[in-house]
């Protein structure tokens, strides 16, 4: 697997409530990475072997691979779960498992960036620039939060996706029918997914970080046998946790 140099910095107070993280990275070796599902979605700025350009990332359902050069630059802004871009034209539903780049998006903010970045020298100098971007979003409401789904996904993530539903919606004073659509609006995806993604991301951290034994993981999950486990784990990564354990990956 690649080696990749990977910074992550957490946002200001002013962009707290819609960014998780702005991060950089250089890649030094070719090879391919693994990008886990996350319900987050991405403003990601790029320099190297597949050109330079923005594009607009969307939650991902699935993982994903990417191949990687040796002098790829990186920079990116991880929205928030829950904050939807109304700057692309289109349902933010179609964004889900896609991206959009920089230069098929009506945007002044986004062609601003685009015409600055390849006088961009360095990771911090694209960082600094995609920092401006999504302030510049953010103040001209393009980058948008929804109370109740917002309420939803810190009770979930609190709780690594295991919580009831059908109880935590109720207590939103909301229909489950209302609350799912309004639910796909700001996220692209179902709240059943969204869950699976929140128990599933939780046991990668933990196989990954906290080197705790597959069966361990299993039980603090909630299933009921590690192979239950072993199973769906490989249908939301792509590998068995074993193989997992020894890989590159990032969120």
């Amino acid at each position: 697997m690649p080696t990749v140099n990977f910074i992550e910095r957490k946002p200001s107070r002013e962009l707290s409530s819609f960014v998780e993280a702005f991060w950089q990275c250089q890649i030094t070796e070719k090879g391919t990475i693994r990008l886990l599902p996350t319900a987050c979605s991405e403003l990601m700025a790029y320099k190297g072997s597949q050109g330079t350009g923005l594009v607009s990332i969307g939650p991902m359902s699935s993982a994903q691979l990417s191949h990687v050069m040796p002098g790829d630059l990186f920079v990116g802004a991880r929205l928030k779960a829950g904050c939807r871009m109304d700057f692309l034209g289109r349902d933010f539903v179609d964004l889900r498992d896609s991206k959009i780049h920089g230069y098929a998006i009506d945007s002044l903010h986004i062609k601003h960036f685009e015409t600055q970045l390849p006088n961009l020298n360095n990771l911090d100098q694209m960082e600094h620039e995609i920092e401006q971007l999504v302030e510049g979003l953010v103040h001209d409401k393009k980058i948008l939060l929804d109370e109740l789904v917002s309420s939803f996904i810190a009770i979930a993530e609190k709780h690594d996706g295991n919580i009831s539903l059908t109880d935590t919606v109720a207590k939103l004073r909301l229909s489950e029918r209302q609350f799912r659509r309004r639910f796909r609006k700001y996220t692209g995806l179902s709240p059943k997914e969204f869950l699976r993604i929140c128990r599933q991301s939780a046991a990668a951290f933990e196989l990954k970080h906290k080197e705790r034994t597959i069966a361990s993981v299993a039980a603090m999950g909630g299933y009921s046998d590690q192979a239950h486990f072993s199973n769906e784990f490989r249908q939301f990564v792509g590998v068995a946790p074993i193989v997992f354990e020894k890989e590159l990956t990032l969120k």
